[in-house]
């Protein structure tokens, strides 16, 4: 699953459609992510709405800034790593582990792929 997290913020407008900023990127970040935003899109539509953003690590090396999130979606709750570089792009942003959601009383088992 691919999950695209801003270079400043993951922007949850209704249905989760996102704002991406080519200079918000390096240049190899940008030509992995650029040919995939469709299916990128798709993707965040099936987790739901974002329903927090929590940081719950972040560290320093070589000028490269590092976070980690935990992302509650409606129906998924994901970590996502993003590295800065030192001119302040996304030099990585990867989904480290994703947690579905049990359904909750509409009588399905599990909300997931």
């Amino acid at each position: 699953m691919a999950l695209v997290f801003l270079g400043y913020l993951l922007v949850p407008v209704q249905a989760c459609t996102i704002f991406v900023l080519t200079e918000d990127y390096t240049a190899d970040v940008w030509k992995e992510l650029a040919p995939e935003q469709k299916k990128i899109q798709a993707d965040l539509k099936r987790l739901g709405n974002l329903v927090s953003l929590t940081l719950v690590e972040r560290s320093k090396e070589d000028g490269r800034r590092s976070y980690r999130y935990r992302m509650e979606f409606e129906k998924v709750m994901v970590l996502q790593h993003v590295v800065f570089d030192k001119r302040n792009k996304v030099a990585l942003s990867e989904s480290e582990d994703a947690v579905w959601k049990p359904r909750t009383g509409d009588g399905g088992d599990r909300v997931g792929p």
